[in-house]
This record gives structure tokens, C-alpha cells and sequence, in this order.
């Protein structure tokens, strides 16, 4: 399927993004320019999500019985790193939105919800990975 290599750079450049907004913001006061870094990673975030959301179908009749029979571990964890996803995009546009404030606890917010993002949005990633590459690297482990 075409879109996953598409699924899988949105995501690396939107993590990419917003672990600069993040780190801009814990280093210093945010500025207008971090400001609209944080909100345009909150948005390319939406990319992977929205792509996400069109490869399951094709995941679910594809791809999942097989896991479920030969790696059931890690369907299970694909299950979660669709809630994880969805989670961290959730936190991360609400940090890009608490950063319309401009007093220090709409600034606390926005960090800590951008933190929270970030890191539910790199577990569903390293999620991601292991998932693609997991039954190949077994296979290679267990040999012929």
C-alpha cells in the first residue's frame, strides 16, 4: 500500500518538529515564531493521524489475522499505538492551542501538553517500527 511510507516520513518530520517547538519552549521564553512552530507541528501531526486512519481497513483485512496468529504480542501492541496516537494528537493541539495565552500558566499548559504529546506520540512510534520491522527481525533471529 502506498500511503504507509507517506505514514511513516509525516510522522517522522511531525516528531521532528515538535521536538524543536518543545525544546524552543523549555529553553526560553516562547516567542511568536516558536509559537507558530508548535501550532504548524500540531498540524503536520494531523498528516499521520489522517493517514493512519486511511491504511486501517487495509491493516485490519491484510495485515492483522496474520499478526494475530503468528505475533499476537505485537497486534496487541498495534491496538495500543492507535490509542497512543490519538492521544498525543489530541495533546498536541492543545498545547499548540494554549499557546495563544500569553500568562505563565497558559504557557505551563501548553508546555506540559506539548511534552505529553511528544511522548505519546514517540511511544506510538517506536510502536510503529517495531510492528513493521518485529516479524522480520524475529524471522532473522530464528533463522531457517
Amino acid at each position: 500500500m502506498t500511503l504507509i511510507p507517506l505514514h511513516a516520513i509525516a510522522s517522522v518530520l511531525g516528531l521532528l518538529l515538535l521536538s524543536v517547538a518543545l525544546f524552543r519552549l523549555l529553553r526560553a521564553d516562547p516567542v511568536l515564531r516558536t509559537r507558530r512552530l508548535a501550532a504548524l507541528a500540531g498540524c503536520l501531526m494531523m498528516a499521520p493521524f489522517a493517514l493512519g486512519c486511511t491504511i486501517y481497513p487495509h491493516y485490519r483485512t491484510e495485515v492483522k489475522p496474520g499478526l494475530l496468529v503468528d505475533y499476537p504480542a505485537l497486534a496487541a501492541a498495534f491496538e495500543s499505538k492507535e490509542h497512543l496516537a490519538a492521544m498525543g494528537v489530541c495533546c498536541v493541539l492543545g498545547g499548540a492551542g494554549a499557546l495563544l495565552s500569553t500568562d505563565p500558566p497558559g504557557l505551563r499548559a501548553a508546555r506540559s501538553m506539548l511534552g505529553a504529546g511528544w511522548l505519546l506520540c514517540m511511544c506510538s512510534a517506536v510502536i510503529g517500527v517495531a510492528v513493521t520491522w518485529g516479524p522480520s527481525l524475529m524471522a532473522l533471529v530464528a533463522g531457517p
